[in-house]
Protein backbone atom coordinates (compact mmCIF):
# COMPACT_ATOMS: atom_id res chain seq x y z
CA UNK A 1 0.00 0.00 0.00
CA UNK A 2 2.21 3.13 1.10
CA UNK A 3 5.94 2.88 1.11
CA UNK A 4 6.27 3.73 4.71
CA UNK A 5 4.84 0.59 5.79
CA UNK A 6 7.19 -1.22 4.36
CA UNK A 7 9.77 0.52 5.73
CA UNK A 8 8.33 0.33 9.40
CA UNK A 9 7.87 -3.22 9.26
CA UNK A 10 11.49 -3.56 8.31
CA UNK A 11 12.81 -1.66 10.94
CA UNK A 12 10.82 -3.51 13.66
CA UNK A 13 12.12 -6.59 12.84
CA UNK A 14 13.47 -8.70 15.27
CA UNK A 15 18.00 -7.76 15.76
CA UNK A 16 18.91 -10.52 14.34
CA UNK A 17 17.71 -8.66 11.02
CA UNK A 18 20.57 -6.44 9.22
CA UNK A 19 19.04 -3.64 7.78
CA UNK A 20 22.07 -2.91 5.04
CA UNK A 21 21.43 -6.19 2.86
CA UNK A 22 18.11 -5.01 2.49
CA UNK A 23 18.15 -1.66 1.29
CA UNK A 24 21.92 -1.70 -0.65
CA UNK A 25 23.03 1.38 -1.53
CA UNK A 26 21.36 4.76 -2.76
CA UNK A 27 21.94 4.79 -6.34
CA UNK A 28 23.60 8.72 -5.79
CA UNK A 29 27.28 7.94 -6.39
CA UNK A 30 28.32 10.95 -4.07
CA UNK A 31 29.24 10.43 -0.66
CA UNK A 32 26.51 9.91 2.40
CA UNK A 33 27.82 12.79 4.34
CA UNK A 34 27.78 15.30 1.19
CA UNK A 35 24.54 14.20 0.29
CA UNK A 36 22.56 14.52 3.02
CA UNK A 37 25.03 18.00 3.75
CA UNK A 38 25.68 19.77 0.66
CA UNK A 39 26.39 23.13 3.16
CA UNK A 40 27.77 21.47 6.23
CA UNK A 41 28.38 23.94 9.12
CA UNK A 42 30.74 22.41 11.26
CA UNK A 43 28.67 23.33 14.16
CA UNK A 44 26.22 20.51 13.97
CA UNK A 45 27.03 16.71 15.68
CA UNK A 46 24.85 15.01 13.46
CA UNK A 47 27.38 16.38 10.42
CA UNK A 48 30.03 14.49 11.87
CA UNK A 49 27.68 11.37 12.62
CA UNK A 50 27.73 10.83 9.11
CA UNK A 51 30.90 11.46 8.03
CA UNK A 52 31.65 8.33 10.71
CA UNK A 53 28.87 6.83 8.37
CA UNK A 54 30.81 7.17 5.21
CA UNK A 55 34.21 6.27 6.87
CA UNK A 56 32.31 2.99 7.99
CA UNK A 57 31.15 1.81 4.54
CA UNK A 58 34.26 2.85 2.69
CA UNK A 59 36.87 1.63 4.80
CA UNK A 60 37.71 -2.35 3.72
CA UNK A 61 40.15 -3.01 6.51
CA UNK A 62 36.38 -1.82 8.90
CA UNK A 63 34.30 -4.22 6.50
CA UNK A 64 36.50 -7.27 7.15
CA UNK A 65 36.65 -6.70 11.23
CA UNK A 66 32.45 -6.32 11.12
CA UNK A 67 32.18 -9.85 9.13
CA UNK A 68 34.40 -11.44 11.72
CA UNK A 69 32.50 -13.33 14.31
CA UNK A 70 33.38 -13.06 18.17
CA UNK A 71 35.41 -16.01 17.81
CA UNK A 72 37.54 -14.86 14.69
CA UNK A 73 39.51 -11.96 16.09
CA UNK A 74 42.90 -13.46 15.74
CA UNK A 75 45.41 -13.01 12.55
CA UNK A 76 47.94 -10.87 11.36
CA UNK A 77 45.77 -8.06 9.28
CA UNK A 78 43.43 -7.92 12.61
CA UNK A 79 45.98 -5.19 14.06
CA UNK A 80 45.55 -2.89 11.04
CA UNK A 81 41.75 -3.80 10.86
CA UNK A 82 41.51 -2.13 14.42
CA UNK A 83 43.48 0.60 13.91
CA UNK A 84 41.51 1.54 11.37
CA UNK A 85 38.21 2.18 14.13
CA UNK A 86 40.10 5.41 15.49
CA UNK A 87 39.17 7.94 13.06
CA UNK A 88 35.42 6.45 13.68
CA UNK A 89 36.27 7.05 17.33
CA UNK A 90 37.55 10.46 16.75
CA UNK A 91 34.55 11.58 14.86
CA UNK A 92 32.18 10.27 17.38
CA UNK A 93 33.41 11.80 19.76
CA UNK A 94 33.66 15.42 17.70
CA UNK A 95 30.13 15.05 17.21
CA UNK A 96 29.13 14.40 20.80
CA UNK A 97 31.43 17.43 21.48
CA UNK A 98 28.64 19.73 19.18
CA UNK A 99 24.94 20.14 20.08
CA UNK A 100 22.71 17.37 18.33
CA UNK A 101 20.13 18.74 15.68
CA UNK A 102 18.35 16.05 14.33
CA UNK A 103 15.70 18.17 11.41
CA UNK A 104 17.43 16.57 8.53
CA UNK A 105 17.61 12.84 9.61
CA UNK A 106 13.94 13.82 10.81
CA UNK A 107 12.71 14.55 7.70
CA UNK A 108 14.25 11.67 6.09
CA UNK A 109 13.12 9.28 8.97
CA UNK A 110 9.66 10.70 7.72
CA UNK A 111 10.19 10.29 3.92
CA UNK A 112 10.32 14.25 3.32
CA UNK A 113 13.13 14.99 1.12
CA UNK A 114 12.11 19.26 1.17
CA UNK A 115 15.76 19.48 3.09
CA UNK A 116 17.79 17.52 0.48
CA UNK A 117 16.95 19.02 -3.20
CA UNK A 118 17.13 15.66 -6.24
CA UNK A 119 17.16 12.89 -3.51
CA UNK A 120 15.47 9.92 -2.46
CA UNK A 121 14.79 10.68 0.81
CA UNK A 122 14.25 7.07 2.39
CA UNK A 123 17.02 4.76 1.15
CA UNK A 124 19.34 7.93 2.24
CA UNK A 125 17.55 7.75 6.04
CA UNK A 126 18.20 3.46 5.62
CA UNK A 127 21.92 4.11 4.81
CA UNK A 128 21.95 6.44 8.01
CA UNK A 129 20.69 3.65 10.35
CA UNK A 130 22.58 0.66 8.67
CA UNK A 131 25.75 2.65 8.68
CA UNK A 132 24.83 3.25 12.46
CA UNK A 133 24.58 -0.45 13.11
CA UNK A 134 27.88 -1.06 11.19
CA UNK A 135 29.91 1.39 13.64
CA UNK A 136 28.81 -0.48 16.51
CA UNK A 137 30.20 -3.89 15.38
CA UNK A 138 33.28 -2.70 14.07
CA UNK A 139 33.65 -1.18 17.83
CA UNK A 140 32.70 -4.21 19.15
CA UNK A 141 34.95 -6.12 17.25
CA UNK A 142 38.00 -3.64 18.23
CA UNK A 143 37.17 -3.43 21.68
CA UNK A 144 36.90 -7.07 21.92
CA UNK A 145 40.11 -7.70 20.54
CA UNK A 146 42.08 -4.73 22.90
CA UNK A 147 40.47 -6.66 26.13
CA UNK A 148 42.16 -10.14 24.74
CA UNK A 149 45.03 -7.90 24.23
CA UNK A 150 44.61 -6.89 27.59
CA UNK A 151 43.93 -3.13 26.59
CA UNK A 152 40.94 -2.68 29.00
CA UNK A 153 40.31 1.41 29.61
CA UNK A 154 40.60 2.44 26.08
CA UNK A 155 38.06 -0.34 24.42
CA UNK A 156 35.35 0.26 27.72
CA UNK A 157 35.36 4.00 26.95
CA UNK A 158 34.95 3.56 23.18
CA UNK A 159 31.93 0.99 23.50
CA UNK A 160 30.39 3.69 26.42
CA UNK A 161 31.08 6.36 23.61
CA UNK A 162 29.00 4.72 20.70
CA UNK A 163 26.06 3.51 23.45
CA UNK A 164 25.93 7.48 24.02
CA UNK A 165 25.72 8.37 20.25
CA UNK A 166 23.17 5.36 19.64
CA UNK A 167 20.90 7.02 22.14
CA UNK A 168 20.87 10.23 20.45
CA UNK A 169 18.80 9.07 17.38
CA UNK A 170 16.26 7.17 19.99
CA UNK A 171 13.44 10.24 20.38
CA UNK A 172 13.62 11.15 16.36
CA UNK A 173 10.73 8.51 15.73
CA UNK A 174 10.33 4.74 15.50
CA UNK A 175 12.64 3.26 13.07
CA UNK A 176 15.94 5.60 14.42
CA UNK A 177 14.72 4.39 17.80
CA UNK A 178 14.95 0.38 16.89
CA UNK A 179 18.11 1.13 15.14
CA UNK A 180 19.81 2.53 18.30
CA UNK A 181 18.49 -0.48 19.87
CA UNK A 182 19.84 -2.52 18.29
CA UNK A 183 23.22 -0.91 17.94
CA UNK A 184 23.05 -1.31 22.30
CA UNK A 185 22.08 -4.86 22.27
CA UNK A 186 25.64 -5.25 20.01
CA UNK A 187 27.84 -3.00 22.19
CA UNK A 188 26.81 -3.56 25.61
CA UNK A 189 26.67 -7.85 24.76
CA UNK A 190 30.96 -7.49 24.50
CA UNK A 191 31.22 -6.31 27.65
CA UNK A 192 29.84 -10.05 28.27
CA UNK A 193 33.21 -11.62 26.68
CA UNK A 194 35.22 -10.34 28.91
CA UNK A 195 33.62 -9.72 32.37
CA UNK A 196 36.44 -11.46 34.29
CA UNK A 197 39.27 -9.31 32.43
CA UNK A 198 37.53 -5.95 33.48
CA UNK A 199 40.11 -3.97 35.47
CA UNK A 200 38.71 -1.99 38.76
CA UNK A 201 38.93 1.21 36.70
CA UNK A 202 36.81 -0.76 33.57
CA UNK A 203 33.73 -1.55 35.96
CA UNK A 204 34.09 2.39 37.71
CA UNK A 205 33.64 3.36 33.70
CA UNK A 206 30.96 1.39 33.42
CA UNK A 207 29.35 1.87 36.92
CA UNK A 208 29.71 5.43 35.76
CA UNK A 209 27.54 4.91 32.21
CA UNK A 210 24.32 2.82 33.07
CA UNK A 211 23.09 4.72 35.64
CA UNK A 212 19.92 5.19 33.57
CA UNK A 213 18.77 2.90 31.43
CA UNK A 214 17.03 4.56 27.82
CA UNK A 215 13.72 6.03 29.52
CA UNK A 216 10.38 5.77 28.80
CA UNK A 217 10.09 9.38 27.47
CA UNK A 218 12.37 8.73 25.42
CA UNK A 219 10.59 5.74 23.89
CA UNK A 220 7.01 7.52 23.93
CA UNK A 221 8.75 10.55 22.32
CA UNK A 222 9.92 8.08 19.38
CA UNK A 223 6.23 6.63 19.28
CA UNK A 224 4.68 10.13 19.07
CA UNK A 225 7.62 11.19 16.51
CA UNK A 226 6.37 8.76 14.43
CA UNK A 227 2.68 9.25 15.09
CA UNK A 228 2.75 12.59 14.05
CA UNK A 229 4.90 12.16 10.75
CA UNK A 230 2.97 9.06 9.67
CA UNK A 231 -0.63 10.66 10.16
CA UNK A 232 0.19 14.06 8.32
CA UNK A 233 1.65 12.05 5.23
CA UNK A 234 -2.09 9.56 5.87
CA UNK A 235 -3.44 12.94 6.04
CA UNK A 236 -1.93 14.29 2.78
CA UNK A 237 -3.12 11.01 1.28
CA UNK A 238 -6.69 11.35 1.77
CA UNK A 239 -7.10 15.01 1.00
CA UNK A 240 -5.70 14.63 -2.24
CA UNK A 241 -8.00 11.50 -3.23
CA UNK A 242 -10.93 13.12 -2.07
CA UNK A 243 -10.13 16.47 -3.16
CA UNK A 244 -8.86 15.53 -6.83
CA UNK A 245 -10.74 12.35 -7.22
CA UNK A 246 -7.68 10.71 -8.77
CA UNK A 247 -6.25 7.62 -7.24
CA UNK A 248 -2.69 8.71 -5.69
CA UNK A 249 0.17 6.10 -7.22
CA UNK A 250 0.68 5.01 -3.37
CA UNK A 251 -3.00 3.02 -3.54
CA UNK A 252 -3.95 0.08 -4.24
CA UNK A 253 -7.12 -0.25 -6.61
CA UNK A 254 -9.00 -2.01 -4.09
CA UNK A 255 -8.24 0.60 -1.55
CA UNK A 256 -9.08 3.53 -4.45
CA UNK A 257 -12.87 1.58 -4.85
CA UNK A 258 -13.09 1.35 -1.16
CA UNK A 259 -12.49 5.10 -0.26
CA UNK A 260 -15.15 6.15 -3.47
CA UNK A 261 -17.78 3.88 -1.27
CA UNK A 262 -17.36 5.55 2.04
CA UNK A 263 -17.10 9.00 0.32
CA UNK A 264 -20.40 8.45 -1.53
CA UNK A 265 -22.07 7.49 2.16
CA UNK A 266 -20.85 11.15 3.15
CA UNK A 267 -22.82 14.53 2.74
CA UNK A 268 -20.96 17.17 0.98
CA UNK A 269 -19.53 18.75 4.91
CA UNK A 270 -18.71 15.28 5.78
CA UNK A 271 -16.62 14.93 2.40
CA UNK A 272 -14.53 18.04 3.23
CA UNK A 273 -13.67 17.18 7.38
CA UNK A 274 -13.42 13.59 6.28
CA UNK A 275 -9.36 13.79 6.17
CA UNK A 276 -8.93 15.87 9.63
CA UNK A 277 -11.64 13.56 11.39
CA UNK A 278 -10.28 10.22 10.24
CA UNK A 279 -6.71 11.89 11.18
CA UNK A 280 -7.94 12.78 14.44
CA UNK A 281 -8.85 8.99 15.10
CA UNK A 282 -6.15 7.59 13.93
CA UNK A 283 -3.77 9.50 15.86
CA UNK A 284 -5.84 9.05 19.53
CA UNK A 285 -5.69 4.86 18.41
CA UNK A 286 -1.96 5.11 17.89
CA UNK A 287 -1.57 6.58 21.38
CA UNK A 288 -3.07 3.20 22.84
CA UNK A 289 0.48 1.88 21.30
CA UNK A 290 2.85 3.46 24.46
CA UNK A 291 0.28 5.11 27.19
CA UNK A 292 0.83 2.05 29.41
CA UNK A 293 4.93 3.25 29.14
CA UNK A 294 3.53 5.68 32.20
CA UNK A 295 3.11 2.65 34.44
CA UNK A 296 5.75 0.36 35.75
CA UNK A 297 7.63 -1.55 33.90
CA UNK A 298 5.95 -4.93 34.67
CA UNK A 299 2.65 -3.45 33.80
CA UNK A 300 3.58 -2.79 30.18
CA UNK A 301 1.31 -5.03 27.77
CA UNK A 302 4.57 -6.64 26.41
CA UNK A 303 2.98 -10.50 25.72
CA UNK A 304 -0.25 -9.72 24.86
CA UNK A 305 -2.23 -8.03 21.63
CA UNK A 306 -2.62 -4.20 21.26
CA UNK A 307 -5.78 -3.44 21.37
CA UNK A 308 -7.70 -3.87 18.12
CA UNK A 309 -8.00 -0.33 16.75
CA UNK A 310 -11.42 1.29 16.34
CA UNK A 311 -12.34 1.41 12.64
CA UNK A 312 -12.18 4.93 11.08
CA UNK A 313 -14.13 4.11 8.15
CA UNK A 314 -11.11 5.14 6.45
CA UNK A 315 -9.74 2.00 4.62
CA UNK A 316 -6.11 3.67 3.59
CA UNK A 317 -6.02 4.96 7.69
CA UNK A 318 -7.48 1.12 8.48
CA UNK A 319 -4.73 -0.65 7.02
CA UNK A 320 -2.48 1.50 8.21
CA UNK A 321 -4.20 0.96 12.12
CA UNK A 322 -3.85 -2.59 11.78
CA UNK A 323 -0.34 -3.12 11.02
CA UNK A 324 0.82 -0.38 13.12
CA UNK A 325 -0.84 -1.81 16.16
CA UNK A 326 -0.21 -5.25 15.68
CA UNK A 327 3.08 -6.59 14.52
CA UNK A 328 5.15 -3.14 14.24
CA UNK A 329 4.27 -1.64 17.41
CA UNK A 330 4.83 -4.37 19.94
CA UNK A 331 7.95 -6.01 18.44
CA UNK A 332 9.51 -2.00 18.93
CA UNK A 333 7.89 -2.09 22.76
CA UNK A 334 9.88 -5.79 23.24
CA UNK A 335 12.65 -4.80 21.90
CA UNK A 336 12.59 -1.33 24.33
CA UNK A 337 11.81 -3.22 27.47
CA UNK A 338 14.48 -5.59 26.39
CA UNK A 339 17.15 -3.07 26.00
CA UNK A 340 16.45 -1.72 29.13
CA UNK A 341 16.92 -4.87 30.68
CA UNK A 342 20.17 -5.64 29.37
CA UNK A 343 21.43 -2.51 30.23
CA UNK A 344 20.48 -2.63 33.74
CA UNK A 345 21.91 -6.44 33.45
CA UNK A 346 25.08 -4.81 32.52
CA UNK A 347 25.52 -2.69 35.65
CA UNK A 348 24.84 -5.65 37.67
CA UNK A 349 27.41 -7.69 36.34
CA UNK A 350 29.85 -4.36 36.93
CA UNK A 351 28.86 -4.98 40.59
CA UNK A 352 29.05 -8.57 40.83
CA UNK A 353 32.79 -8.21 39.10
CA UNK A 354 33.60 -4.96 41.63
CA UNK A 355 32.61 -7.42 44.61
CA UNK A 356 35.14 -10.44 42.76
CA UNK A 357 37.85 -7.81 42.42
CA UNK A 358 37.80 -6.78 46.18
CA UNK A 359 36.86 -10.43 47.63
CA UNK A 360 38.50 -12.51 45.57
CA UNK A 361 35.39 -14.70 45.23
CA UNK A 362 32.14 -14.13 43.56
CA UNK A 363 29.16 -13.31 46.05
CA UNK A 364 27.20 -16.31 46.74
CA UNK A 365 23.99 -14.25 46.30
CA UNK A 366 23.07 -10.58 44.98
CA UNK A 367 22.21 -9.74 48.88
CA UNK A 368 26.13 -9.89 49.34
CA UNK A 369 26.90 -7.08 47.38
CA UNK A 370 24.95 -5.34 50.02
CA UNK A 371 23.24 -2.73 47.04
CA UNK A 372 20.44 -0.58 47.49
CA UNK A 373 17.22 -2.48 46.62
CA UNK A 374 16.58 -0.71 43.29
CA UNK A 375 20.16 -2.87 41.91
CA UNK A 376 18.98 -5.92 42.57
CA UNK A 377 15.36 -5.80 41.78
CA UNK A 378 14.12 -6.73 38.36
CA UNK A 379 11.24 -4.19 37.56
CA UNK A 380 10.44 -5.97 34.35
CA UNK A 381 9.48 -9.17 36.29
CA UNK A 382 8.25 -7.13 39.33
CA UNK A 383 11.13 -9.92 41.30
CA UNK A 384 14.84 -10.84 41.93
CA UNK A 385 17.31 -11.40 38.63
CA UNK A 386 18.10 -15.06 38.54
CA UNK A 387 21.51 -15.17 39.79
CA UNK A 388 23.53 -18.48 40.27
CA UNK A 389 27.55 -19.08 40.78
CA UNK A 390 28.93 -22.02 39.40
CA UNK A 391 32.51 -22.42 40.30
CA UNK A 392 34.70 -19.86 38.64
CA UNK A 393 31.55 -18.22 36.88
CA UNK A 394 27.78 -17.43 37.32
CA UNK A 395 24.56 -17.01 35.60
CA UNK A 396 22.91 -13.46 35.80
CA UNK A 397 19.80 -12.89 34.05
CA UNK A 398 16.27 -11.73 34.09
CA UNK A 399 13.13 -14.22 33.29
CA UNK A 400 11.76 -11.43 30.99
CA UNK A 401 8.52 -11.73 29.75
CA UNK A 402 6.80 -14.64 27.88
CA UNK A 403 7.55 -13.66 24.09
CA UNK A 404 11.29 -13.34 25.09
CA UNK A 405 11.91 -15.98 27.52
CA UNK A 406 15.28 -15.09 30.18
CA UNK A 407 17.06 -12.45 29.01
CA UNK A 408 20.95 -12.17 29.61
CA UNK A 409 23.92 -9.85 28.70
CA UNK A 410 25.04 -12.20 25.47
CA UNK A 411 25.67 -11.90 21.48
CA UNK A 412 22.71 -13.07 19.71
CA UNK A 413 22.39 -15.62 16.57
CA UNK A 414 22.64 -12.77 13.46
CA UNK A 415 24.93 -10.23 15.45
CA UNK A 416 27.84 -12.33 15.43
Amino acid sequence: MISLISYAIVAAQPRSVELGPLIGHATDQRSYFKRIFPHPTGKNGLEFYAQAVDLARSDRRLNRLAARAPSQLSGPSLAAEVAAVKPIIALLQKGLALPFDGTVLRALASGTSDFIPNATAAPDFFEFGAGLKHIAKVVARASQYGFDCGQLVEPTRNILLTIRVSRQFIPLSLIPALTAIASEAVLTATFNQSLFKLSSKDIALILEATKSPISPSAMRACFQADDESTAKMLEKLVREATTHKKRPPDMSEAEWTALQAELGKLSPEKRRSYPSDSNALFLKQRMKNHVDLDQPEHLWNLDGGVPDPELTHNPIVDTMLAVDMGSVAQQARQAFAKSRTEFRLLRLHAFVQRFRIQHHHLPGALVELKLPAVETFDPLTNGAYIYIPAGQTYHLASRGFKASGEIELRYRRGLK
